[in-house]
């Protein structure tokens, strides 16, 4: 169990196939990370996944949000999420502050993380070296570069990225 991300151009599905075989919705929480998307119909992918990773398990994602929160922002995770107006579009913001467990980003909302991601990497690598919290850097750094991977590849192939 935990989470897995997938990234996959995707169609649009009956109700029906979406009870009954799963698919997507886009988070209601969350509309901003799927613009192009209709919040009323229901998507499921189309073809072959172009890219996946598992994240862990949902304890362990959320260890690498908060890290990643920290890292960047200097603030406690809850501080972020309760001031979330301060930091909305700024670096890392929409995943930060994005369902952990389920949901649909993007191609457009990728191509801004995915810039988020490649524009910050040197500055979190080098503040990581001084942190000692629960996650190695390597583990850190894997899950980041999975993440960067897929915002890139959904961003220049009119994909999603996929919660599930």
């Amino acid at each position: 169990m935990g989470l897995d991300i997938s990234v996959s151009k995707i169609k649009e599905v009956s109700e029906d196939f979406y009870g009954e075989e799963g698919g997507y919705t886009v988070n209601e929480d969350f509309k901003e990370h799927s613009k192009n998307l209709d919040e009323h119909k229901f998507y499921d992918q189309d073809g072959d996944r172009l890219y996946h990773f598992h994240a862990g398990a949902y304890s362990g994602y959320g260890q690498w949000r908060r890290l990643l929160c920290d890292l960047y922002y200097k603030i406690n995770v809850n501080e972020f999420w309760n001031n979330y107006d301060d930091y909305a579009s700024k670096p890392f913001s929409e995943i930060i502050n994005f369902s952990d467990c389920e949901g649909i980003i993007d191609w457009e909302m990728s191509a801004k993380l995915y810039k988020d991601f490649a524009d910050n990497r040197q500055l979190l690598k080098s503040r990581l070296k001084e942190y000692t919290g629960v996650l190695s850097e390597n583990r850190f750094f894997d899950l980041y570069d999975d993440f960067m991977k897929a915002f890139m590849l959904a961003s220049e192939n009119k994909a999603c990225v996929l919660y599930h």
